[in-house]
């Protein structure tokens, strides 16, 4: 189903040429040198990097669907996981040993809003939020078709932006997760019975 030969050697090629960088950047570089040698000859749809170790867990974990440029997407979710989701699972307990506390900089990171986190629209991500239809469901400019899925939408659309801008730190108070809780020696533990 690829374009041609080339997809798979300029896949290859970038993968090499990349040597000296971690593994998400190769593989990044790959799907996109395949994308840019003609990717799937049936058009674009989804893109995905899945990064599996030793764990139960994966390392890394990306989807991008139904998008018209996923590859380049994915692009950018990569960089907003670089800084928000690897620090996290950096954290979690391993095979090999509990890990420790998360570290206080990454649960203070996960505390914020998402847009106020690193990678973040106000932390120079993606300026402003992003067109529902054509940055996230990937429809092309087709005014009388973007007119009519607009109108359909509109109150969908509407209530995504009020339940965005919805704080519940009002309502709840923000839980964290700490994956190391089960692993953690409490005081009464060291007595005997």
């Amino acid at each position: 189903m690829l374009a041609g030969t080339g997809v798979i050697d300029a896949m290859a090629q970038a993968f090499e040429d990349s040597a000296a960088q971690d593994l998400d950047e190769r593989l990044m570089r790959a799907l996109e040198a395949g994308d840019a040698a003609g990717g799937d000859r049936r058009g674009k749809q989804s893109a995905a990097l899945k990064i599996v170790a030793g764990e139960d867990y994966p390392l890394l974990d990306l989807r991008v669907d139904e998008h018209a440029q996923p590859v380049a997407e994915l692009r950018r979710v990569l960089a907003v996981a670089r800084r928000q989701l690897v620090p996290f699972v950096a954290g979690m307990p391993r095979k090999d040993g509990p890990a420790g506390a998360l570290p206080d900089a990454v649960t203070a990171m996960l505390l914020r809003a998402p847009a106020e986190r690193p990678g973040g629209a106000r932390d120079g991500g993606p300026a402003g939020a992003p067109d529902l239809l054509r940055d996230v469901v990937g429809l092309r400019e087709e005014p009388g078709r973007v007119a009519h899925l607009l109108a359909q939408f509109a109150p969908v659309l509407a209530e995504i932006a009020r339940l965005r801008d919805l704080d519940l730190a009002d309502i709840h108070p923000p839980v964290v997760f700490d994956p190391t809780l089960p692993y953690r020696r409490m005081p009464h533990d060291d007595r005997r019975d």
